[in-house]
């Protein structure tokens, strides 16, 4: 496949925001939550979570949310925080939809007969309950049809670390500057580019969770679309 005059011999997305609209919902989970306590998250999770590690870069899950915790004063242990978030999660997870279009998208690489993949900083147990979402199952473009997904734990260091892309390119033997990027926030454009795909290869994707850092992320890819179907219509 040929974008941008340039040959391309991979493609692989970012998940949450670029593929599928489930950002809000880990919002929701935790919001649902400090909401008995009175409580709510200052921002979007998007925000919060990037804060978080940027200031923290070597921290864990269990480190975040103990953070929040101490932060929120909230009365409850990270064990007892994690549990009832993600029993939340779990249910609106295994309902999460694709983004408009993007389904088509997926697709429409699929068809073109070169792999494509997702590189996503979720869980791969949060990865499998979205796969199982019939929203996703009866889609043009069912997780099972992607080639390759480098999930949370599968690398050793997650976004904006370089890692997940590289493993991305080396599990299907692509050089990265023949690789093609999707990506909806700031630390997955840093991930790719420290992979040494080009910036001309990298897409922005729109998503309203990550409007805080959108003029960043502009001048850090080659191309920025509101939507997949714009992306669509200039490849076909």
């Amino acid at each position: 496949m040929i974008i941008a005059k340039k040959r391309i011999c991979l493609v692989a997305s970012d998940l949450d925001g670029t593929l599928v609209d489930s950002v809000s919902i880990y919002g929701k989970t935790h919001n649902m939550l400090l909401g008995k306590y009175g409580k709510e998250l200052p921002c979007s999770t998007s925000e919060f979570w990037t804060r978080y590690f940027y200031a923290n870069p070597e921290a864990s899950f269990d480190d975040y949310i103990q953070y929040i915790i101490d932060t929120l004063e909230i009365p409850l242990s990270a064990d007892e925080y994690a549990a009832e978030v993600g029993k939340a999660k779990a249910e609106m997870l295994g309902q999460v939809k694709y983004k408009s279009d993007a389904d088509r998208l997926a697709r429409y690489f699929k068809d073109s007969g070169i792999p494509v993949g997702i590189v996503t900083s979720s869980p791969y147990e949060d990865v499998k309950r979205m796969a199982n979402s019939p929203y996703v199952k009866n889609s043009e473009m069912p997780f099972s049809e992607y080639d390759f997904i480098v999930a949370s734990g599968n690398a050793p260091r997650k976004k904006p670390e370089s890692d997940p892309y590289r493993m991305a390119c080396l599990s299907q033997g692509v050089h990265p500057s023949q690789t093609f990027v999707m990506e909806d926030l700031l630390d997955g454009v840093k991930s790719a580019r420290g992979a040494g795909i080009p910036k001309e290869n990298i897409v922005g994707i729109y998503d309203e969770n990550a409007e805080y850092e959108m003029r960043e992320i502009k001048d850090a890819v080659g191309m920025w679309f509101n939507n997949h179907a714009e992306l669509l219509e200039v490849l076909r």
